[in-house]
C-alpha cells in the first residue's frame, strides 16, 4: 500500500475501508519491535451492521450482537482487554533505546489496557493515569451478558481465568467460530490461553447475586 512519513509533533489523518467485523489490533510497522514496546499499539474493533449501534431498526430487542448474522451471540455490554508486557530497561535508557539488545528481552511488567495491577482496577479516565485512560475493571448487573474482546500484542502467551464464572468462546482472530456449513463451533471454558498476535471474543453471563459481589 505504500508508506507515509509523519514528522515529529505533527499528525496525519487517513481513511480506509474497514475489514469484516471482529476484534483486530493495530501497531506501528516501522521498527515494530521497539515501537510496540513504546506504546504505538492498541485494539481495533469493527462492529457488524446488525449491531444495535447501527442507528437503524434493531431486530434483536435492543441487544448488541457479535458478528453472527442471526442474533445468537447477543450481549448487553462489552469490554476490551488488551494484553501486553513491558521490559523497563529500554525505557530507562530511552535516549539510547536503540542500543538495547532485544534478544535479551525479559519483561518485568504485565499489562492490561496499558496498566499494571493494581492500577488495572482504577476507573476509566482516572486522573492519576492520564495516558492510560481505559480501565480493565469489568462491571455488570446480575444476569447481563458481557462480551470481552481480548487481544494480545505482547511477546508472551498469557492465560486468563475468571474463577467462579465460565465463559463461551464465540470468536477468534476476528472470525466467528462457525464451520464451513455454518455449524456452531463455539465452546465453554474457564481458562483462555492467548498467544501473541491473537484475539478472542468471549461472552459470559453475570452471576445472579443479591448484592454487589467481586470476582477475580
Amino acid at each position: 500500500e505504500g508508506s507515509i512519513a509523519v514528522p515529529v509533533g505533527r499528525s496525519f489523518t487517513y481513511f480506509y475501508t474497514a475489514p469484516g467485523p471482529g476484534t483486530y489490533m493495530w501497531h506501528c510497522h516501522f521498527e515494530p519491535v521497539e515501537h510496540i514496546q513504546m506504546g504505538m499499539v492498541g485494539p481495533l474493533l469493527v462492529r457488524p451492521l446488525q449491531d444495535g449501534n447501527d442507528g437503524g431498526g434493531d431486530p434483536f430487542k435492543g441487544k448488541y450482537v457479535f458478528n453472527d448474522g442471526d442474533g445468537s451471540t447477543e450481549y448487553d455490554r462489552e469490554y476490551s482487554i488488551f494484553i501486553s508486557e513491558l521490559d523497563s530497561r529500554p525505557h530507562e535508557l530511552l535516549p539510547n533505546v536503540q542500543e538495547f539488545e532485544w534478544t535479551e528481552y525479559k519483561p518485568d511488567y504485565w499489562l492490561m489496557n496499558g496498566r499494571a495491577y493494581p492500577d488495572t482496577l482504577k476507573p476509566n479516565n482516572d486522573p492519576s493515569m492520564p495516558l492510560q485512560p481505559v480501565s480493565s475493571l469489568i462491571r455488570a448487573a446480575a444476569g447481563e451478558k458481557v462480551l470481552l474482546r481480548i487481544s494480545n500484542l505482547g511477546y508472551e502467551q498469557h492465560a486468563l481465568q475468571m474463577p467462579g464464572i465460565s465463559f463461551k468462546v464465540v470468536g477468534k482472530d476476528a472470525k466467528i467460530l462457525r464451520g464451513p456449513n455454518g455449524e456452531d463451533r463455539s465452546y465453554w471454558a474457564n481458562t483462555l490461553y492467548v498467544k501473541p498476535g491473537t484475539s478472542y471474543d468471549v461472552i459470559f453471563t453475570a452471576p445472579d447475586v443479591a448484592e454487589e459481589t467481586t470476582y477475580y
